[in-house]
C-alpha cells in the first residue's frame, strides 16, 4: 500500500473498496434493528477495530484512519457527505447526482 501523502492507485484504490466492504460486513454481520443508540456505535467502533485486525492488513495510520471514519460514516451517518454535515462553515449542500455535488461555503457556492 501507498504511504505518506501520495494519491493511491488503482489497485490500492480497489484494495480499499474490497477492505471497505469486507469490514463493513464484518461489523455489522448479526446486527439487527437501529445502530443508532450510543453502546451500539461503540460496540460497532470495537468490532470495527477487531475485524481490521483479523484482516492482517497493515496501514498507514493515515489511511486507516480514513478507512475506518469511511466505514463509520456508512454506517451510523450519512455516508459520503457526513464530513459536510459536520463542517460549521457548509450552509448548505446541493446534490444533483453522485458525481455533482454543490457546497455553499460562507456564501460561496463551490
Amino acid at each position: 500500500m501507498n504511504e505518506g501523502t501520495r494519491e493511491p492507485n488503482q489497485s490500492t484504490t480497489d484494495q480499499l473498496a474490497k477492505l471497505h466492504a469486507w469490514l463493513t460486513q464484518q461489523v455489522t454481520q448479526g446486527y439487527e434493528g437501529s445502530l443508532a443508540t450510543e453502546e451500539t456505535q461503540e460496540g460497532i467502533r470495537q468490532r470495527l477495530a477487531d475485524a481490521y485486525i483479523q484482516s492482517g492488513i497493515q496501514l498507514s495510520l493515515t489511511l486507516k484512519d480514513e478507512l475506518f471514519s469511511d466505514v463509520l460514516n456508512d454506517l451510523l451517518g450519512y455516508g459520503a457527505i457526513q464530513p459536510l454535515l459536520d463542517d460549521p462553515q457548509v450552509s448548505e449542500i446541493i446534490i444533483n447526482n453522485p458525481n455533482h455535488v454543490f457546497v455553499e461555503r460562507q456564501g460561496r457556492l463551490e
